[in-house]
C-alpha cells in the first residue's frame, strides 16, 4: 500500500504540460505561515469552498469546467501542498495526517476563513475526514471524494493494480485511463488529458511526494478514525464511483454508515477520477448538497 499513489502521480507528473491558467482563476497568490509558503488561487463569489487535492496532485488537476460552475455561487480556494508547484516549507515535509492538518488549519487562519465549506479528493478526502473528526466545529459542509478512514476496516485496491503500477512499460495516459477512469470512459479520459495538457506545468518534489506517501501509509496501517466518525456533527457528503479501483466504493458505504445523517452518492460507472469524468454533473450534485 506504501507507494501506489506515489507511483501513479509521478506517472501523471511526467505528462508534458504547457499553456496558462484560465483567466477566471485570477492571479496566483502566496500565503506565508511560519516556515511554510503556500501558493493558491482564490476566485468566485459567495461562501468560501476550500478544495484539498490528493496525494501528488497539483491544483492544476482540478477540471476548469468543474471550478467555473462552482465559482458562480462560491468563492473557490485551491492550493498546493509544500513541495508541489511554488509551495515550499523550511525543514521536513509533513508526513503525518496531523502535520498536514495543522498546515491546512494555519492556511485557513491566514485566509481568515470562518466555517468554510470543504471538499477533499482522494488523500485530500481522507485528510478532510481526519480533520472533521478532530476539529469539525471549524467547518460547515464537508464533501469527501474517493476517501478512506484508515485501519483494518479500509477496503484496499485489487493487487493487480499494484502490478500495473510497477510495470515501467505503462505510459502515463494508460495509467490515468486505467486508474482514474473506467474502460468505457475512454472519451472522458481523453478529454480530461487534453484539458490538463493545456494547463501550466507544476513541479513535484520527490521528497514531498515520499512524505505524503508516508502519511497515507501511516493512516492505512494505524487504527484509523472509525471510532471518531459517529461523533461528527457536520453535514457530510461522501462521493464515490462504483468503478473506483483505487478507493473501492465499499469504503464510501462504510464511512457513510458511520457518520450520522451523512449523504452517500454513488455514481454508476464512475472511477476514482469521478470529479473529472463528468465535471458539470458533479458540480450540480455538490451545489445541491451545499444548499442543504
Amino acid at each position: 500500500m506504501k507507494n501506489w499513489l506515489l507511483i501513479l502521480f509521478m506517472l501523471i507528473g511526467s505528462i508534458s504540460y504547457a499553456g496558462s491558467v484560465p483567466t477566471f482563476y485570477g492571479p496566483m497568490k502566496k500565503a506565508n505561515m511560519g516556515n511554510a509558503s503556500i501558493s493558491y488561487f482564490r476566485f468566485g463569489h459567495g461562501k468560501p469552498l476550500l478544495l484539498m487535492t490528493g496525494h501528488g496532485d497539483t491544483m492544476m488537476m482540478w477540471h476548469p469546467a468543474f471550478l467555473k460552475q462552482l465559482s458562480k455561487n462560491h468563492e473557490i480556494i485551491m492550493f498546493d501542498y509544500p513541495g508541489i508547484g511554488k509551495s515550499s516549507i523550511q525543514g521536513a515535509y509533513p508526513n503525518r495526517m496531523e502535520q498536514l492538518s495543522s498546515l491546512i488549519r494555519s492556511f485557513m487562519k491566514a485566509q481568515k476563513l470562518h466555517k468554510p465549506d470543504m471538499l477533499g479528493f482522494s488523500m485530500g478526502g481522507s485528510l478532510l475526514l481526519y480533520m472533521t473528526a478532530n476539529n469539525g466545529v471549524d467547518f460547515d459542509h464537508v464533501i469527501v471524494v474517493g476517501a478512506k478512514a484508515g485501519g483494518k476496516k479500509t477496503v484496499t485496491p485489487d493487487p493487480k493494480y499494484f502490478n500495473m503500477l510497477s510495470d515501467p512499460s505503462i505510459s502515463p495516459d494508460v495509467a490515468v485511463k486505467t486508474l482514474l477512469f473506467p474502460a468505457d470512459a475512454a472519451k472522458q479520459a481523453d478529454a480530461y488529458l487534453k484539458i490538463v495538457s493545456g494547463l501550466p506545468q507544476e513541479k513535484m518534489d520527490g521528497a514531498a511526494l515520499k512524505a505524503q506517501a508516508e502519511a497515507v501509509t501511516d493512516e492505512n496501517t494505524g487504527p484509523g478514525i472509525w471510532d471518531q466518525l459517529p461523533g461528527i456533527k457536520n453535514k457530510v457528503m461522501v462521493l464515490s464511483g462504483t468503478d473506483d479501483v483505487l478507493a473501492p466504493v465499499q469504503n464510501a458505504v462504510l464511512i457513510t454508515e458511520a457518520i450520522p445523517g451523512a449523504w452517500l452518492v454513488r455514481i454508476q460507472g464512475a472511477g476514482h477520477g469521478i470529479l473529472f469524468q463528468d465535471p458539470e454533473y458533479m458540480s450540480e450534485i455538490i451545489e445541491l448538497f451545499l444548499k442543504s
